[in-house]
């Protein structure tokens, strides 16, 4: 395979690959000034989202076993984070195979999710401490669902350049399923295609998105 990357080239030869669903970055967001008020609802409304769904499962503790809300609240989200655990991992092992920067972005959030969970865990045994579980609860919402199925940092870049980098994601996972297909072609052709696709996606990666929030907002000050 010629060094050089031509996703048009890509598309007409494997048109199959582009029909492969990535389960992560649903929503795109620009991070400059047109960072308006939509897009805070959206990741505000995302995290709610999961508030929503401890506080439904609280609910039905709290009528269920009579225990008083605290009790409830804390042993819902427990309950929650154990399953939202496993699908956050396994979205996080596809990510590994077609975007290195949002796997390390997964990655972060299932670490600190883990503190969460250790968190809640403890206030429910010992603590018992609305002071310890409401702040838990906002750091929960905001790297579970916000983390997956948001990616808030990019630049002022045009909407194709996105969309190519989205395509090149698809083509990364695709290329990578084949390589452990037995019955596809030569194995090593599939495995340059995805290492040639892994290190595409670092680079526009790197060109029209901040490397974190920190940066993004420093930018932001200095426009």
């Amino acid at each position: 395979m010629s060094n050089h990357f031509n996703l048009k080239e890509l598309q007409q030869r494997h048109p199959e690959a582009f029909f492969q669903p990535l389960h992560f970055a649903q929503l795109k967001l620009p991070f400059y000034h047109s960072f308006h008020i939509i897009n805070f609802a959206i990741i505000f409304l995302t995290a709610i989202s999961t508030v929503m769904l401890c506080l439904g499962f609280a609910i039905l503790i709290s009528d269920t076993f009579r225990f008083d809300i605290l009790q409830a609240l804390t042993l819902s989200t427990i309950l929650f984070a154990f399953i939202q655990f496993p699908f956050q991992f396994w979205i996080q092992q596809q990510a590994k195979h077609c975007s290195k920067f949002y796997a390390q972005r997964l990655q972060n959030a299932l670490y600190i999710q883990i503190l969460i969970i250790i968190l809640f865990v403890l206030n429910y045994f010992i603590l018992d401490s609305p002071h310890l579980y409401f702040p838990s609860l906002v750091l929960f919402s905001f790297f579970g669902y916000v983390v997956i199925f948001i990616e808030p940092l990019y630049k002022n870049t045009p909407r194709l350049e996105i969309v190519r980098l989205h395509k090149i994601r698809q083509m990364a996972f695709w290329a990578f399923q084949q390589t452990k297909n037995n019955s596809a072609q030569p194995t090593h052709y599939y495995l340059d295609l995805y290492n040639k696709c892994m290190l595409e996606e670092q680079k526009l990666s790197k060109q029209i998105l901040h490397p974190n929030f920190i940066s993004a907002i420093i930018t932001l000050l200095k426009t």
